[in-house]
């Protein structure tokens, strides 16, 4: 259903597309595991992620790689039901043990999960199974603040657009904090950011202009602001949540800007007072649905499409002056589509949905400066 992000690294005076992508393993299909559409995790020495698809009930799958020797070990493979299927978003550690969302036909009425799974074992416990009215379908991770989880659903809840929730790692505690709907935003298809109190994010659809909005909301689930409803120039259809630098926030919008092709963009999270960095052309990239990553004072990111083969980019942005750099064109032979990624001990880490001649299965992949 989508495609994640992805971030790069180099510095901006490097020439462009001279960094190289090692692929560190390609998923074979199958039990092996098929299109992580997430973002990676470091932990321990070893790299964590989803895959939306294989596994041996073709539900997805929990992995782990090696990052020095590439050597892959599925921990769980979801089998649907009361067990969970499609996780489409990345991993949190907390406490010792994983945790996540499903998207597909898992729980108790087919509208996804929240799980919680041991690293060493692999064996998954399902924390929530939503039900319709407290939200469904969760396309996004979750995040920990004071020892809770908070997370977002893309649907459900009381006008069917979407809910942020809290729940307690241990006991499985659930909490509806916000139902969306309307002007203040539907279909938060990203997860949250903690800041000073309150809880921020991005809603893909709704708002003034029908073109997503930037939301704040506090901790117990009251105060709900929208910050910034998009109105097309200056961006539409945010898929991807936000990051704070220097006091300030940072995020991307799948379309809009003077292209369409979407945008990278500013906001203060005082005045909501928003400015657009980049507008995209489509040779650097074009439909913007990762998010950003900050990385000795620049920002790096991934476009889905665009570039040279037309099969997604790695670029790097300056958030002073706006200036970007692309860094590498993705093609067939090294994972196409890239999805969210993340820096370990100065190394980029990420994956990509598809791979081969075939677009098949996908990849993860590393990117040294």
């Amino acid at each position: 259903m989508m495609k994640s992000l992805a971030v790069a690294l180099l510095a901006l005076s490097a020439a462009p597309c001279a960094a190289q992508v090692t692929t560190l393993y390609s998923f074979a299909g199958a039990s092996d595991g098929e299109n992580p559409h997430a973002g990676l995790i470091f932990v321990d020495g070893s790299l964590y992620g989803t895959t939306g698809y294989g596994g041996t009930a073709q539900m997805g799958t929990v992995f782990k790689v090696d990052p020095a020797s590439g050597a892959e070990t599925v921990l769980h493979r979801f089998g649907g039901g009361a067990d969970g299927a499609n996780p489409f978003a990345g991993l949190l550690y907390f406490g010792g043990a994983l945790y996540g969302t499903s998207w597909g036909a898992g729980g108790t009425c087919g509208c996804g999960t929240v799980f919680k799974m041991n690293p060493a074992s692999g064996a998954n416990s399902v924390l929530h199974a939503f039900g319709g009215s407290d939200g469904a379908f969760p396309l996004a991770g979750l995040i920990v603040h004071g020892g809770a989880l908070y997370g977002t659903t893309s649907e459900g809840g009381a006008r069917n657009a979407g809910t942020v929730f809290r729940i307690d790692p241990g006991s499985g505690a659930f909490r509806l904090l916000h139902d969306f709907g309307g002007f203040g935003g539907r279909a938060p298809f990203s997860g949250l950011l903690y800041q000073a109190g309150g809880l921020y994010g991005t809603a893909f659809e709704g708002g003034a202009a029908g073109d997503g909005v930037v939301f704040r909301m506090n901790l117990g689930g009251g105060g709900y602001t929208v910050l910034h409803s998009f109105a097309g120039a200056d961006g539409s259809h945010p898929q991807a949540g936000l990051i704070l630098v220097a006091g300030a926030l940072y995020g991307t919008t799948r379309r809009g800007g003077s292209m369409d092709m979407g945008t990278v963009f500013t906001i203060d999270p005082a005045s909501g007072a928003e400015r657009v960095l980049h507008n995209f052309c489509g040779t650097e990239g074009r439909v913007i649905e990762a998010g950003l990553a900050a990385h000795g004072g620049l920002l790096y990111g991934i476009a889905s499409f665009g570039g040279s083969a037309d099969m997604g980019t790695l670029y790097s942005l300056n958030p002073g002056s706006g200036a970007l750099a692309v860094l590498y064109n993705f093609a067939a032979e090294n994972g196409i589509l890239p999805n969210e990624v993340m820096f370990h001990g100065g190394t980029l880490y990420g994956t990509t949905d598809l791979s081969g001649a075939n677009e098949t299965f996908g990849t993860v992949f590393s990117l040294t400066p």
